[in-house]
């Protein structure tokens, strides 16, 4: 059993609290895959598979329904601030309990809608519920990590693409078999029950239980902060390579939104809803091995050098989307390559960030990044339908795809040099 209570000797706290045994990192490890995979892998990304046949069944336009994924960006770049900062101030399982709740609630309820306006209202609920998720996760894990970070980042962001990699197949023969409407209800309903089960045990910081971070008896992390501060307070990490990181890292992460088109893609390509399913499924797997491959790979080679490969993966997709499209083999490559894409905006940005800024610095710069990333997801999000509403191509999207992964390596190599450090 953990030990709970507070001491501030440390000679006098026991192995567990020091980090011997069994540690309660690793229960909230646990607590933020399963909110990861509610709110983020089934109200995210198994939304593709659901809209296409809202679509296709009620006869709106790709650019029309997609409306719904800008306002729902536009929302979580509005309260993402907020609700940050009422997870850390407040009790954390209320705070994420509720918005689960919004969220979960939000597709629930377009079992009963029939216009676009009511999806749009919608839009607002989901933008609430999912606004600090990935904001909040990477924040909580760091906290309670001082090893192991990047590798328990991976893990955790990874279980979204998982449930969307499961999920998505589900929906698609629950919208087959019973129809878009009790699908909705589905994932609305398992998206709050994971969430809930998440917030059971949740603590935002070692601290508050009485422990320390796991790890933290034996990492040097008093000096790694100390030269961290000093960097800052000499200038040495310059404010300009602030906004430059934001580029090189939230550009290409406007891509993630291309997710929701991929079941359209398909069918535009002679594919059907069902193979269109399948690739969601397999961009997924993507969502996971780049996850879990860029929390390793930070570890090992540093987060700049393991950013920068990502990035070039998220080009060659591009390249296979161009064409493969008389290749389902080739198709399914690019998806998977894809699907890598969403590491760029989940767990790259609070390692980069650790690395340019130490742990005392980055938190307000990981916040103040989401923000303006979810303004740009919000502008992809009708950006890429509306390609395709007026050109009947998906293939602008693709080469532009390429164009902005050749930019990005270019100005993560300009940070990597002005940081002039690893965390």
């Amino acid at each position: 059993m953990i030990l709970l209570e507070k001491k501030d000797n440390s000679q006098s706290l026991s192995p567990k609290m020091r980090g011997r045994g069994f540690h309660r990192a690793w229960l909230i490890l646990g607590c933020t895959v399963l909110i990861q995979g509610g709110i983020i892998g089934l109200l995210v990304n198994s939304a593709g598979v659901l809209f296409a046949a809202i679509r296709t069944d009620l006869g709106f336009r790709a650019g029309d329904l997609s409306v719904y994924y800008t306002i729902r960006q536009v929302v979580m770049a509005a309260a993402v601030g907020i609700t940050s900062q009422l997870f850390f101030r407040k009790n954390p399982r209320v705070v994420m309990g509720v918005l689960g709740f919004l969220g979960g609630s939000s597709f629930v309820m377009m079992a009963g809608f029939h216009h676009l306006w009511q999806w749009y209202g919608a839009a607002v609920l989901a933008g609430l519920g999912i606004s600090c998720c990935t904001t909040v996760v990477p924040m909580v894990l760091n906290n309670w990590f001082a090893s192991k970070r990047g590798l328990v980042v991976g893990i955790s962001m990874s279980a979204s693409g998982l449930v969307g990699a499961c999920f998505s197949p589900v929906c698609s023969w629950f919208i087959e078999s019973l129809g878009w409407r009790l699908a909705s209800v589905v994932t609305g309903g398992l998206a709050f029950a994971l969430a809930f089960l998440g917030c059971l045990i949740l603590v935002a910081e070692p601290e508050k239980a009485g422990l320390r971070p796991y790890g933290g008896e034996t990492e040097p992390t008093l000096d790694k902060k100390e030269k961290a501060d000093a960097a800052i307070e000499k200038g040495t990490v310059p404010e300009w390579a602030y906004v430059v990181a934001v580029m090189a890292l939230f550009i290409p992460n406007t891509y993630t939104q291309f997710n929701n088109q991929l079941p359209v893609f398909a069918q535009t390509v002679g594919y059907s809803l069902g193979t269109g399913a399948v690739l969601t499924s397999i961009s997924m797997v993507g969502n996971i091995t780049g996850k879990l491959g860029l929390g390793i790979l930070a570890d090992k080679i540093g987060s700049y050098r393991a950013v920068g490969l990502l990035i070039l993966v998220l080009g060659l997709s591009q390249v296979a989307f161009l064409f493969g499209a008389d290749s389902l083999l080739l198709m399914k490559a690019g998806a998977f390559l894809y699907g890598t894409v969403y590491a760029i905006g989940t767990t790259a940005p609070s390692q980069v960030f650790l690395a340019m800024y130490g742990k005392e610095h980055y938190g307000a710069r990981v916040r103040n990044g989401q923000t303006i990333n979810s303004f740009l997801l919000a502008f992809a999000g009708v950006l890429f339908p509306y390609v395709y509403d007026f050109t009947g191509s998906f293939r602008p999207v693709f080469y532009l795809g390429a164009g902005i992964c050749i930019l990005s390596l270019g100005l993560l190599y300009v940070i990597s040099g002005a940081a002039g450090r690893e965390r």
